[in-house]
């Protein structure tokens, strides 16, 4: 996962995309691609790295936000951003997020994220001749190069919390954890029929009462 700066807002991108489904499912996913944090939008799930100390929970994707706000079923749209402070390293030009869209769900690997400008562009060069509908952020393609490109405003993109990482289900939680989870409800059980049960255990154990063995008593005269 990267987060990129869009008009002054954070956003999640470079996600891996899957359809949507149950929380056993998708814990078992994000334990698979050692991606623990996830967000739901329609039809898909897409997943997000990161550790306990830079946790993403609350940060909303880009992908879904962009959804949102372009109408169509099979588009791409290249946006120019900025990295978050202290992301920059030496060398890098910027942030630019590239999302590919079919049938109206993000593709698998539609999700990308670049530092330098020139290789998001040749990213995008690429991809542009299979039929998709174009856009692009202002001032990101030369003139003459942006031929069939729709200029993309992103100052109203959406970042509410129907689209924001959340922790996967079960993720958060070590295995040895879990297993002790999953049987504690036994553990408990067993003490409280071992509790009910106490008097019959203890007998079983000790063995039934001694019985006092009365003297014969004489018979009266």
């Amino acid at each position: 996962m990267s987060t990129i700066v869009v008009n002054g807002r954070s956003y999640a991108a470079a996600l891996y995309w899957l359809d949507r489904s149950g929380p056993a499912a998708t814990a078992r996913a994000a334990r698979r691609f050692a991606r623990p944090w996830c967000v739901h939008h329609a039809g898909q799930t897409g997943y997000a790295g990161g550790v306990d100390d830079d946790a993403p929970e609350g940060l909303p994707a880009l992908a879904p936000a962009l959804l949102e706000s372009i109408d169509g079923e099979f588009w791409m749209a290249l946006i120019a951003g900025e990295a978050p402070p202290g992301g920059k390293a030496a060398g890098e030009s910027g942030c630019y997020a590239l999302i590919k869209v079919r049938d109206g769900a993000v593709l698998a690997d539609g999700d990308e994220i670049f530092t330098k400008r020139d290789t998001a562009i040749e990213a995008f060069g690429r991809a542009r001749a299979l039929g998709w509908e174009l856009y692009a952020t202002p001032g990101l393609l030369d003139a003459g190069a942006n031929h069939n490109v729709r200029e993309l405003d992103v100052s109203g993109l959406p970042a509410g919390p129907g689209i924001a990482l959340r922790r996967a289900p079960f993720t958060g939680v070590r295995r040895r954890h879990m297993a002790l989870a999953l049987l504690l409800p036994a553990v408990l059980s067993g003490a409280a029929f071992a509790w009910l049960g106490r008097d019959t255990l203890v007998s079983w154990i000790v063995g039934p009462e001694p019985v006092a063995v009365m003297a014969p008593q004489a018979a009266e005269a």
